[in-house]
């Protein structure tokens, strides 16, 4: 079983380490491109809670479950890659829309009022094409 170092959150396996072949400077690029991907991952996920704290979801949204950060991590196993940093965030915003739609049909409404919601989105997708 191979030994792992762990050097600020990157495993670096020992065994290609102690090669006498190894390019040293390859686990140290390694650990920099994952740091640098962690820090934009954080970058994108403080962005996110302002845009939802601005829709004061504890006033207008009561009902709505909060997972924003479960949301994030979804999309970045679609758009892994560093330069689709807005789309993670759009997608993000976009599926968390769906989400309160799905727990207003879950939670909140009565079947009377979710039928005059319903007839409402589809006029507004209809006046939209």
């Amino acid at each position: 079983m191979e030994k792992a170092a762990k050097t600020r959150g990157v495993a670096v396996h020992t065994s290609y380490e102690q090669k006498n072949s190894h390019n040293g400077s390859l686990p140290r690029l390694l650990k920099l491109e994952f740091n640098r991907l962690q820090s934009l991952h954080k970058r994108e996920l403080s962005q996110l809670p302002k845009w939802w704290k601005d829709l004061e979801p504890k006033e207008n949204l009561h009902y709505v479950r909060d997972r924003l950060v479960e949301l994030y991590f979804w999309v970045v196993g679609v758009y892994f890659k560093p330069q689709y940093s807005g789309s993670r965030i759009f997608l993000t915003k976009v599926i968390k829309i769906a989400a309160i739609l799905d727990d207003t049909y879950d939670n909140y409404g009565t079947y009377e009022e979710l039928e005059i919601f319903t007839m409402a989105i589809e006029r507004f997708v209809l006046s939209t094409l």
